[in-house]
């Protein structure tokens, strides 16, 4: 697994995508996606990983993380797999107990 400031070079050497960022901002209005691409925008936009992580109040690792995804599949590929809602558990059948209550 490659360290952290490896990480941060190969990001620093990705073209960044902002027409496709801008439009999933615009498509997800969830609070959690939006921080993710938020994130993405700033170091775009110059700003220091530590300078993301006190602006937003992440944690280290999440915005490696989030970083790493663009480095291994690419921005395109990457910026899609951030905005992907998290899937909610599928709702299974009542057990007895609850159907009884």
């Amino acid at each position: 697994m490659a360290k952290p400031h490896e990480i941060t070079r190969k990001f620093e050497q990705l073209s960044p995508n902002m027409e496709l960022l801008d439009k999933l901002w615009h498509k997800y209005g969830l609070e959690y996606i939006r921080t993710r691409l938020r994130a993405i925008r700033l170091l775009w936009q110059g700003y220091s990983r530590q300078e993301v992580i006190e602006t937003l109040d992440i944690g280290h690792s999440t915005i490696i993380r989030w970083m790493r995804l663009l480095v291994e599949y690419g921005v395109d590929v990457g910026l899609r797999r951030l905005a992907t809602p998290k899937k909610a558990p599928k709702s299974g059948k009542l057990s007895q107990q609850q159907q009884a209550a």
